[in-house]
């Protein structure tokens, strides 16, 4: 078997949990795909589209994976320590879960797109914040996660009257993990 990643493992472990949440909505339109990933089909057919993005594609420089005694936003190393007796260190594994919302079909007004918009946003980060599958996941080096956050969430509206409501979002979440030297 190949090598695998940390980051890789988180994705495909938010993938799954995510599609057990979209799956028990009823009331919320199901979504036309969640993937790792980029997507590579047309929105405006799948509906809602929720993409997990290793760091964020839109700005790669601004969401790194950090050790966790480093502070990006300072530059400075944090007044705690970086790793465990005998060895052993922290890292935050970051990434984005993007997601769009094309409400062209049907007879969805302003309100009711808005709505959706943003029912999705919060199930993404409930999904997040209460992983199952996050927690424990261990890559081919000895990497595991040990806890998923959301923390940072935001939605846009695009389109307009009388029924081209589209709304884009994402989730920016972290993973604490720890690896043994």
């Amino acid at each position: 078997m190949a090598d695998e990643h940390i980051s890789d493992k988180i994705a495909d472990a938010l993938v799954l949990d995510l599609k057990d949440t979209f799956k028990e909505i009823e009331a919320l339109e199901d979504a036309g795909v969640i993937k790792a990933g980029r997507l590579q089909a047309d929105p405006v057919k799948l509906q809602i589209a929720i993409m997990v993005h290793i760091g964020d594609p839109e700005d790669p420089d601004g969401w790194p994976d950090t050790h966790e005694a480093y502070n990006p936003t300072t530059g400075r190393k944090m007044d705690v320590p970086p790793t465990e007796v005998g060895g052993g260190s922290f890292w935050w594994r970051r990434g984005t879960v993007e997601f769009q919302y094309f409400g062209l079909k049907g007879k969805k007004d302003r309100d009711e797109a808005r709505r959706i918009a943003n029912v999705t946003r919060g199930r993404i980060e409930r999904t997040i914040n209460s992983s199952t599958r996050v927690p424990g996941t261990t890559d081919s080096f000895g990497e595991m996660a040990m806890q998923s956050m959301s923390t940072l969430s935001r939605v846009s509206e695009g389109g307009g009257p009388p029924n081209s409501f589209i709304w884009r979002g994402v989730v920016r979440y972290q993973v604490r993990t720890y690896r043994d030297v």
